[in-house]
Parts: C-alpha cells; structure tokens; sequence
C-alpha cells in the first residue's frame, strides 16, 4: 500500500513540472562535513607563536597533517619533520599497535625547540618525539589529569580547586598551603557546582574543569571567582535506559526567579593568608559571564572578565547587572576590596548582546597603564571609545557607520591600534571582516587587508606581523604573512586546494543579498543547489534556521561543511533534490544598534518575518523555487525557530524539523530571556506574564504542516520539557504531528540516525517519494 502510494505522489509530482525526486542517499552522504572536510587541503595554518619571533602551524594536505616553522624575520617557510617518520616512531613504542601517518592528529601538540623534541596527545597516549628521525617515547599515562593548576607569574606557585577550595602548591619544595576553607558544593570558590549532564556522570568536564582565577604580576595575590547557587531551583534531568531509572537534580535558575546562579569576587594574599571579598554587588551567572570570563589563549583558558595592574596594587572589572541593561567598569583595592566606578553603560535593550559567541574579545581592556578601551553602542554603532585607567573619557576612537570587532594589538609607543571591523567596505558584504590600524587618537585609519573576502587576522605579540587567512564562499582560503605596518604580503603561506573536492561533485553555494521584513535593511543568506541541479525544474526550498535571536546559521568565509549549530549540512540535505537555503536575518551583532535590537521584547518571532521576507524575494527571482513547499528546520534556537514557523507562518512552511528547541524560554536559563525578552513581569489584572504569547505551546492549534520534534532526554541546555510542553498542547489542540525522544542524548544529536530521521521526512513530506531503506555510516571525525 505505501509503495502504491509512492508511486502516485511521484507521478503527481512529475507531472506537475517540479522537479523529478532524486533521493541518492549514498550519495548525499558523500557531502556530509565529515567527509568533506577530508578533501580541502592546505586551507589553514592558525599560528602558534615562539619566544624567539618565530610561529609553527599545522595544515592539512592529501598526505595527513603538516606541520611548518616561519620566521617572519627571514621570510622562511620551513616543514619541521617528517609525519611517516613519527609514525614509525610510535609504531616502534607502542606495544603492537600500528600507526598512520595520514590519521595523527597531533592533538595537544607542543613544540619543545631547544630540545628538538615535541610533545603530543595521540589517542589516549601522550609522547615525545625527536623532530627528526625515528625516536619517540610514552611519556604519560592516558588521560588529563585534574584538578587543573594555574601556575604564578614566577613559576614558584601552582594554584587549583579542590574539594570547592583554593589551594597553593610551592613548586620548589612541595608545600601546600589552603588559602580558603569555607567553600563547599553551592558556595564554592572557582569552579561552579556539577549541574545536568555533568552530575548525571559524576565528573566535571574538561571545559568547566578550569577555574576561574587571576594570578597578580607580583604572584602574591590571586582573584578567584566564589560562586553561589544557594537557593536556586532545582531541574531534574531523567535516564531510562537501565532496569532502575536514575534522575539528578542541578540548580538552574529561570527567568523571574528570585534567586539566580550568581558570583562574587574574592582576592587572596598569600603571606598575609587573608581572603576580601571585593567590594560590589554579586553579579548573574550568564551566558554573556561565561563567554567573558574564559577565552582559548595560547593553548589554555585564561579569565578575561578581570585584568590586574602591573604594580598588582588594583584589580579591574567589569560589572554585569542581572537585567543586562546596565554593565560597569570597576577597580578594586587589591587589600581592603574597596571599589570605584569607573565608567557605567546603561542601555534601555541589552547592554552586552554585541559580543555572543562571535568574539572571544571581552567589553572592555586595559591597554598597558595607559589607557582603557571600551565598546559601546552609544552612538547607534558598534565603536571603541578610550578613557585613562581613572575612568576619564579621553576620545571616542573609531567613527562611522560601521562596527568594530576585535583589538588585536596596542602599540603604546606609536599611538596605534590594530584591530577588526566589519560594514566600513562600501560595496562588499557587511558582515566581511577586515583588518586596520588607527592611531589612538581617532586619526590616521588605514586598512591593512584589501582583498574583497572575509579576513580573519592573527598578530604575533609584538604587533610587528599578521598572519591573514582570507576567503569567500568563491574562493577557497589564502593565507598570508602581512607587515603589520602597511598590511604588504610578506610571505604566503597557504593557498587551499579544493580539486578533490570538486572532483567528488561539490559546488560554491551562491551567497545573496535580499532585504529584510522592514523593507529597508539588507540581509545575506546562501543557496545550496543538488549538484545535478536542472533549472528547468522546480524545486522544494528548505532553510536552514539559528536565530538565537543574535545570531545566524553560517559563518562568513569559505565553509563548505561546517558543524556550526546544526549538523545536517546543507548541501548534502540538498543533494536529495532541494533547494536549501541559510540566512542571517536582523539580530545580528555586526551592524548598527538598531538593527541588533530589531527582535528584542520579541524573542518568539525567531526572525521569521525576515526569512520569509527573503524566500519570498528569491522565489520571484529564480522560478525553479516551489514557494508552495518551503520547509525548515534547526536545532537549539533553531528548533524553536522551526516550530514557530509552522505555528506562526502556517500557510508558508509546510514541513519542518526541530531538534531540542527552546520552545517555551521561562524554562530555559534565566539570562537568555531576560536579555532578549526582558525582565520577567506579570500582569495583575489578567495574570499572564510577559512570555506566554512566545511560547510555542500556546500555538498549538495552529498546526497545518507535518512537524517532527526531535529531543534528547539528557540535555541540560535546553530542558527535554521545553519540547514535551508543546506536544502536550499538540495532543491537546488534536494536531497530527511526530516525535521522537532519544534515550541518554544531550543537547547536539549529531548521529547519523538524526541525519537520516531529517531526510526521510522532508523527502517524504516535501518531495512526495518513499524514502528509501539506508543506513547512515557512522561518523568518523
């Protein structure tokens, strides 16, 4: 019976001039990005800096990794060792076990010169091997051993947490000394308590192993942070897959609640033994905290939300208020914790939603004992203004209708900033990064990247030189060594090399410009087209949705298959005969104010009206777009973007997939919505707050289209209930829809079973064809 009825709805579909169903699984697989990505060489080489001037990287080529030294002084370019020689090396101390030279990844990799010798995580081993020849040697056990120290500034001391604790090893003799002993599970000093997934395992993970603590220039201070989850609430997470279920409970705090997840600042004196709490009120636990307060530097995390003096006499900070709409700058006495303000940003929409995930750069720094930098949004763009440490406005930097991004290096004895920005190029994309330098002053801006692509800039300590790695989704990356000075190309390092790729059937999506729903702003998205794609047919368009509300599904650059978000990619999802499409809609942090708050107070419209703004425009432009079979679908934010849609915009989105969706946002942290939505209030004559008419559920009865939701009952990011709300209220409204809960799956879902539910519905629900019985391969990163 379901052949029969295959066999109809492809005849239909035929007949009615779209295009013919093509749903070669094994081949669509072919373009997954972990596939893909194998067949791009040469496309990267992130410097890591020596001492001595010189920088090593390690790219990929047909080969295996490579792995190159440059002096940027000479203008060499030198490969440091042979990969088939250090695979032979391992395979001699192994104990039987054979290694490839094409599959070392090399992770953990340390450079140790003087030696001639390196380091390395290979598997589950960690080893040392000569850079030439064929000697290598186990030097440690398996795994990363915890707690994690943080070693002083002179190399005597080795701070860590223990037990909630801060204590101090001398590394000379041995000694310990405990510097603080009132820390305990929910009050504790550096590391925050284990909450979801983390307690379900019994053990913290790698990433939230690292305290956050400061070591002072002087090594006779430290700022840690205390962290307090007393009297938060708790949310319980749920595992069914053994014959007695286990369950945790883990604080959480939500919006509108009086007690939130929240921190102090403490500073400990290591010969006066004395711990002072500085002198401010406890500030949220956020998402923005947890961006600010840790970022990847040289290889480990360092705390980016405090920066000491160099006479360590004062420790600077930054201040977040719970509603977002206020953030501070703050110095504190490093002995009695008194503090002064220093500047104060207070903004009617969120004060910090500028920076997200894009940057690893925090809101403020303090550039040597000169000056400090601040971003703002006080003028309707993103700019960077410069005070003297005591808080006195000396010049507003940069200026224009453009946005800053990041500093990369401060060049005191010139008076010149290096740094990033995006929308100053005139006839290129908006959201391209590019590179400049600028004299402190605000005068003297030059641009140090000419090429029309999106730049992404690394500086060598000394701001003398730049490592460069430009690209479009048309032209595959180049990376380059440029003169800081003027931005000349010194040295080319990299030019990727995608012939295998496009041997295997791969294609450049087509980046386009559209407008948004204010008839105004322009907006970019991708189109991905099957790669036998026939103008003359008509096809199912699908988009891709992450709307978070700040954010969007790609990034900017050559990214054939990036895992960014949600991992069924987009040409392989194309590939079974669709049109898929991604776009940033208004919301994102790399334009003006205005548009970055276009959804504030609105977080349930997801950007819809933009995509469905966009789709429009491009279905009237190209008429192999069927406008009459749009799906979408997301994971996260854009999961709840996806079930949105199909309640919002039923007569538009016919087909959707949402994966672990923040359906209903009082249930998620209470930061997200109270940034995005607001501070929580209720209305004393109706008794309905100032959420309800965001959440998905209370649309329920506006279903038209098929909709599958996909959870897994381990997520402690987005709580399993957020999607199980909405299919109450479904069953509820007597609304058709599909479900499927995954046992013992956390927040990502990336396995091929997921990859294969999402072709199987929109290739039966948008394309009207059976899908066909396969079996994804497993995914081998």
């Amino acid at each position: 019976m379901r052949i029969f009825r295959s066999i109809l709805l492809t005849l239909a579909v035929a007949g009615s001039g779209h295009a013919a169903a093509q749903v070669d699984y094994a081949r669509a697989e072919q373009f997954l990005s972990h596939r893909m990505n194998k067949l791009i060489y040469r496309a990267d080489a992130t410097p890591q800096w020596l001492p001595d001037g010189r920088f090593w990287y390690r790219t990929w080529t047909a080969a295996g990794w490579e792995f190159v030294r440059v002096d940027p002084e000479r203008g060499t370019r030198t490969v440091m060792f042979d990969t088939g020689d250090i695979a032979a090396g391992l395979t001699r101390v192994a104990g039987g076990a054979s290694f490839d030279a094409k599959r070392l990844t090399f992770t953990d990799f340390k450079l140790q010169d003087a030696q001639g010798r390196m380091t390395f995580q290979e598997g589950e081993r960690r080893f040392s091997c000569a850079l030439h020849g064929h000697q290598c040697e186990v030097i440690e056990p398996t795994k990363p051993q915890f707690p994690v120290i943080h070693t002083s500034p002179d190399g005597k001391w080795a701070a860590y947490i223990e037990d909630y604790n801060v204590f101090v090893r001398n590394l000379e003799h041995g000694r310990t000394v405990q510097l603080t002993s009132d820390g305990a599970e929910l009050h504790g000093y550096g590391l925050a308590p284990l909450t979801g997934a983390d307690r379900m395992a019994g053990e913290r993970s790698a990433f939230y192993a690292e305290p956050v603590l400061a070591w002072s220039p002087d090594s006779r201070k430290i700022a840690v942070l205390r962290w307090d989850y007393r009297g938060v609430k708790t949310m319980p997470l749920y595992s069914s897959t053994t014959p007695r279920p286990r369950y945790v409970l883990y604080p959480e705090g939500l919006p509108g609640d009086e007690q939130v997840q929240r921190f102090d600042i403490h500073l400990l004196d290591l010969e006066a033994r004395t711990n002072t709490r500085v002198d401010a009120p406890a500030q949220p636990m956020s998402n923005d905290a947890e961006w600010y307060m840790r970022a990847e530097q040289a290889g480990g995390k360092v705390w980016r939300g405090v920066k000491w003096s160099q006479d360590s006499s004062q420790l600077y900070f930054s201040h977040l208020a719970r509603s977002h709409r206020q953030l501070s700058l703050r110095v504190a006495d490093a002995h009695s914790g008194a503090t002064r303000l220093l500047i104060d940003e207070n903004t009617p929409e969120a004060v910090v939603s500028l920076k997200m995930r894009a940057h690893t750069e925090p809101v403020w720094r303090l550039s040597s004992e000169q000056d400090l930098l601040w971003f703002s949004w006080r003028d309707g763009w993103g700019h960077l203004y410069r005070y003297s440490p005591d808080g006195e406005l000396k010049n507003q930097i940069t200026h224009g209708d453009w946005s800053f991004s990041e500093v990369h290096h401060v060049d005191h004895s010139r008076g010149v900033m290096y740094f990033t920005a995006r929308g100053m190029e005139r006839g290129r994309v908006l959201n391209y990064t590019h590179g400049y330098r600028i004299n402190l002053d605000g005068t003297g801006l030059q641009r140090l990247t000419p090429e029309d692509a999106d730049h992404q800039l690394n500086y060598s300590p000394d701001g003398r030189y730049f490592v460069d790695r430009y690209s479009r989704d048309d032209l595959p990356p180049v990376t380059v060594l440029r003169s800081a000075q003027d931005g000349r190309v010194l040295l080319e390092l990299e030019r990727a090399d995608i012939s295998a790729l496009q041997a295997a059937g791969w294609q450049a999506p087509t980046l386009f410009e559209a407008v948004a729903d204010d008839g105004v702003s322009p907006i970019y998205g991708r189109i991905f087209r099957p790669s036998h794609f026939d103008p003359a047919k008509r096809y199912p368009i699908i988009d891709n949705i992450y709307p978070m509300p700040s954010g969007g599904v790609f990034t900017w650059g050559f990214s054939p298959g990036s895992f960014f978000e949600d991992m069924m990619e987009k040409q392989a999802l194309a590939e079974l005969g669709f049109i898929v499409v991604s776009l940033t809609g208004r919301g994102t942090a790399f334009r003006s104010k205005s548009f970055l708050d276009a959804y504030q107070g609105q977080i349930g419209m997801n950007t819809l009206p933009d995509h469905v703004a966009a789709i429009r425009q491009l279905a009237a432009q190209h008429r192999w777009i069927d406008i009459d079979r749009v799906g979408l679908y997301g994971l996260s934010g854009g999961g709840f973007a996806t079930a949105a849609g199909l309640l919002r915009y039923p007569d538009f989105f016919k087909v959707g997939v949402s994966l672990n969706g923040n359906h209903d946002n009082r249930s998620y942290i209470y930061s997200w919505g109270e940034k995005f939505q607001g501070p929580f209030s209720r209305d004393t004559v109706t008794g309905k707050d100032n959420y309800e008419d965001q959440a998905n559920y209370t649309l329920a009865a506006q279903l038209q289209g098929k909709l599958l939701l996909l959870v897994g009952d381990l997520d402690d990011n987005v709580h399993p209930a957020q999607t199980l709300r909405l299919v109450h209220a479904l069953i509820a409204a007597n609304k058709r829809f599909d479900f499927m809960l995954f046992p013992d799956r956390g927040h990502d879902l990336k396995e091929p079973y997921v990859v294969r539910m999402t072709w199987d519905y929109f290739v039966e629900h948008l394309l009207g064809v059976s899908p066909p019985e396969y079996v994804l391969s497993p995914f081998d990163s």
